[in-house]
């Protein structure tokens, strides 16, 4: 898998500050990418602290059909931490200039309610575009969120799979030419 066309952007209201970009670490996995957040925490009433981060995904051998998608999103009080990520399937965007893709999909992590982790499922692609917002907000009223690591992994169909339906395929071909005969 080639990961590009990395941007981002963020905002932030009440006593907050806007997270730099340089507080934001990626990391390779062998099948997706973990972000690391440092200061995407608020502690108090009415803040809000959002990053958008766009960047696609692409293969050139297998292509992939499904993502996840994990977060450690911690809340106490008022507070509410999410994830949501908008996917586009097909040629890859640029969603931050381009914010409208089709078809446009999403896929959600939130606390609360608790739900750290998701997942969704589409038709096979060679390439993915990508836009996540990390959002930590006391706008409930008073408390705290954070956010420290959001996970990414993308669904590739194993060889093996891959492997069984061709035999599977092979072997019914075969059955239909020895029943015609």
């Amino acid at each position: 898998m080639t990961f590009g066309n990395f941007d981002f952007s963020t905002t932030a209201s009440g006593a907050v500050s806007a997270v730099p970009a340089t507080s934001i670490t990626v990391s390779l996995l062998s099948n997706g990418l973990s972000f690391t957040l440092s200061g995407m925490t608020v502690n108090g009433t009415n803040l809000l602290l959002d990053a958008d981060l766009f960047y696609s995904v692409s293969t050139t051998t297998v292509s992939f059909n499904g993502l996840g998608l994990s977060f450690n999103g911690a809340i106490t009080g008022g507070g509410n931490s999410s994830v949501t990520e908008t996917y586009c399937t097909g040629a890859a965007q640029d969603l931050k200039s381009s914010p409208v893709c089709a078809p446009e999909n999403t896929v959600a992590v939130t606390n609360p309610p608790v739900n750290l982790s998701n997942s969704a499922s589409f038709s096979s692609t060679l390439s993915l575009s990508v836009e996540k917002s990390i959002n930590v907000n006391t706008t409930g009223g008073t408390g705290i969120a954070t956010i420290s690591t959001v996970t990414n992994t993308f669904n590739v169909p194993e060889p093996a799979t891959l492997g069984l339906v061709g035999a599977g395929l092979l072997g019914l071909g075969l059955l239909r030419r020895r029943l015609k005969a």
